[in-house]
C-alpha cells in the first residue's frame, strides 16, 4: 500500500530509514568475483578506521566492517549477494560495511558532502586493488622548512594512465643526504624541480607506508 502511494513513498525516500545501524556492501561495476568484493570491503575498512600510531585527522569518515557467514545467513545472504551483482549460487562468506548514525532522519547538505567523500574513498580503494605498481613523479612546490626539514609536493597527474589519475598534495620530510641533494638542485635549477620514485609502487600504498 505504501509502495503504491507516491506521496508516502517520496516522503520515506526523503527522510531515510529509521535504522540506527545498517549493513551494506560495495562492489565494482560488472564484478562477479566475490573475493574481489571482499577485498574491497577490507580496503574500505582500512581507509576508514583509526589504528594505533595513526592520526585521526587522516580519517575523515569512519565505518566498521563485518561479515556474513554463508552457512548461517541462508536465503537472506543469497538475496544480498544478488543485489550486489554477485552470483547468488556462490557459497562464499561475504564481507560487508556497517554504518552507525546518531540521527537516521537527517536530511541536509551534509548528506551530499558525506556521499561525495565516501565516493572518493571508494575510488581510491579501487585504485589500491587494481592499479599496477609504477613510478610516480612529484613537483616540489616549496622551499625546505628549516624548522622541521619538510617540503610540499604536488603529484604529476596523467589522465591517460589509470595509475596516475590522481590529484595529491604531500608533505615530506627531507633529511641527511636527501636534504643536501635537494639544496644543490634548488641552487642549480631555474625551473620546477620534479622528483621521481626510484622503486615502482601502487600510489595508495606509497602514500600510506610508514617507511
Amino acid at each position: 500500500e505504501v509502495y503504491n502511494n507516491n506521496e508516502a513513498f517520496e516522503f520515506l525516500q526523503a527522510c531515510g530509514p529509521d535504522t540506527m545501524i545498517n549493513t551494506f556492501g560495495v562492489n565494482l561495476k560488472g564484478n562477479k568475483d566475490i573475493e574481489l568484493t571482499n577485498q574491497l570491503q577490507i580496503a574500505l575498512s582500512d581507509a576508514m578506521n583509526i589504528y594505533v600510531g595513526s592520526s585521526a585527522k587522516r580519517v575523515p569518515l569512519i565505518l566498521m566492517q563485518s561479515g556474513f557467514d554463508a552457512k548461517k545467513h541462508g536465503e537472506g545472504l543469497t538475496l544480498f549477494k544478488e543485489k550486489l551483482g554477485l552470483p547468488k549460487e556462490s557459497v562464499n562468506d561475504l564481507n560487508v560495511m556497517v554504518n552507525s548514525c546518531m540521527n537516521p532522519w537527517q536530511s541536509n547538505e551534509s548528506i551530499f558532502l558525506t556521499g561525495n567523500l565516501f565516493r572518493l574513498i571508494v575510488l581510491n580503494c579501487i585504485g589500491r586493488l587494481q592499479d599496477d605498481a609504477v613510478k610516480h613523479r612529484f613537483i616540489v612546490v616549496s622551499d625546505i622548512d628549516p624548522d622541521d626539514n619538510t617540503i610540499f609536493m604536488e603529484y604529476v597527474t596523467d589522465m591517460s594512465a589509470k595509475e596516475h589519475q590522481y590529484q595529491v598534495s604531500v608533505k615530506v620530510a627531507v633529511t641527511g643526504s636527501d636534504r643536501r641533494s635537494l639544496k644543490k638542485l634548488e641552487k642549480k635549477s631555474s625551473s620546477a624541480i620534479i622528483l621521481e620514485t626510484v622503486a615502482m609502487h601502487n600510489l595508495y600504498d606509497l602514500l600510506h607506508t610508514s617507511n
